[in-house]
């Protein structure tokens, strides 16, 4: 794939990215100490070009690599399609308000970031990538399921502030801990993240048009089952009815048992391979919940960090609320049978093309840089939809945001892991992850909100379009 040969270069920044460091993450008095330790490691090192780094991640992939990009272009198309169809979802085949789906958004959001703070972290560093996302997997396998044959909103609510949430809080940073631990440091691990960021954006372009196959080619589907008539004791055949926004929550449940049996394949053994050997793994052991949390919330640079990662909620908010309220907001003009899915998947296709003329961008500048200058672009993306619902204005919000995301959206898991402890990554990475939850919450109520009084359903005296 050439997208390979797109974030490449982001491995200089190994070394460069101490200008972020010393200026926001280290404190003042080990500044002179990083300063000269990347200055004589810089002095001994060469930077690659890009076909020994290609050569070098060719040598040194696994099967086990490959397997968790495919868990990310098929978590990414699932998730995608969860964001196009909740809010009609929860319309068609529960009859709630649009305000009422965004509270239930973002609740389940905000259990999404209870697990992660509590348990979910922990749990992925003590169990390891594969039993960790056995259990991720098998909880979202139950929910999909689960909610396709789910009748009254209690078992809504139960499934969207239990299992599934648990299981996305599970699955999100196990699936970027397992590139770091099947990479080696420095630019395989960069390429590793690039292919991983590709496959997500592949997923998330095949989401919309799969969305529309299954709504408009498929529709209602029919299972035909024999049941036992206990009054006249003969067997009659029955058919039930699901539709296609239940179908829909099939094939997602069909995608993530297909993953339960990839991870059959998927061999710990081969992480020993890209292990650090100073790694004291008995030490680690011993580490209780109590210790990996008190140990990183008392490090000052997570806090900092913390900080800097709420800069991109605004951003991510915008990215979030197209996928969120698009949908909804082209069925009410176009039908339920709307083909919103081919609209929203003008954003991926657009990053793929943007990032390949990015990757000069990406090989001259820190990722500190790059992230603060994409997440101020984003926020510019609504700017054309205040003008209206029109074609135009949406081409442009949509091309806006996408150059954003191809600018910024790669270098975030690079820059991460400079920062995490062996044996506290999966605590760290959910930690840190509070940002985005806190986002997933807010494109909850705030969707639903404006879609409620500002795109309603039906206009009246007091809402208007």
């Amino acid at each position: 794939m050439d997208s390979q040969d797109i974030v490449v270069a982001d491995s200089r920044h190994e070394s460069a990215r101490p200008d972020l460091e010393d200026d926001f993450l280290i404190p003042k008095d080990d500044r002179s100490g990083a300063r000269s330790s990347i200055g004589g490691a810089s002095a001994q090192s060469r930077v690659k070009t890009r076909s020994e780094v290609n050569r070098d991640f060719m040598d040194k992939q696994t099967w086990e690599l490959w397997t968790i990009f495919i868990m990310k272009l098929v978590t990414s198309l699932v998730f995608l399609i969860d964001d196009l169809t909740f809010l009609v979802f929860c319309e068609y085949e529960f009859n709630m308000t649009q305000q009422e789906a965004g509270i239930l958004f973002c609740v389940s959001a905000m259990f999404l970031f209870a697990y992660g703070l509590t348990i979910s972290g922990y749990l992925i560093d003590k169990l390891g990538v594969k039993y960790s996302l056995v259990i991720g997997f098998l909880m979202m396998t139950v929910a999909k399921f689960t909610l396709t044959f789910a009748s009254s909103l209690t078992q809504l609510y139960v499934i969207m502030c239990t299992i599934s949430p648990f299981g996305i809080s599970i699955i999100f940073p196990c699936l970027v801990l397992g590139i770091k631990k099947l990479t080696e440091p420095g630019p395989a691990r960069s390429l590793g993240f690039s292919i991983f960021y590709a496959f997500m954006v592949l997923g998330a372009l095949l989401g919309g048009p799969l969305v529309d196959f299954i709504r408009r080619d498929i529709g209602k589907t029919y299972f035909e089952y024999l049941h036992t008539n206990v009054e006249s004791g003969k067997i009659e055949h029955r058919y039930l009815e699901v539709s296609a926004w239940r179908a829909i929550c099939f094939f997602g449940f069909l995608l993530n048992a297909s993953m339960l049996i990839l991870l059959g394949t998927y061999d710990r053994t081969s992480e020993a391979r890209f292990e650090d050997p100073d790694i004291d793994h008995e030490a680690i052991a011993r580490l209780t919940f109590i210790d990996i949390f008190g140990e990183i919330i008392k490090d000052s640079k997570f806090w900092r960090f913390m900080l800097f990662s709420f800069v991109i909620v605004g951003s991510k908010m915008v990215f979030s609320l197209l996928f969120f309220m698009i949908p909804k907001m082209i069925t009410q003009n176009d039908g339920e049978n709307a083909p919103f899915g081919i609209y929203v998947s003008l954003a991926p296709l657009l990053i793929i093309v943007f990032l390949f003329f990015l990757a000069p961008a990406h090989a001259s500048y820190a990722p500190y840089t790059l992230i603060l200058a994409g997440t101020a672009i984003a926020t510019l993306g609504p700017i054309p939809m205040f003008f209206g619902m029109n074609v135009v204005d949406f081409v442009l919000f949509i091309g806006i945001v996408a150059f954003a995301e191809a600018l910024y959206s790669p270098m975030i898991n690079v820059f991460t892991f400079n920062f995490t402890r062996a044996g506290r990554e999966g605590t760290f990475l959910t930690l840190t992850a509070a940002p985005v939850y806190f986002t997933m919450a807010l494109t909850g109520v705030l969707g639903g909100y404006l879609l409620e009084n500002y795109y309603p359903a039906v206009e009246d005296a007091t809402h208007k379009r």
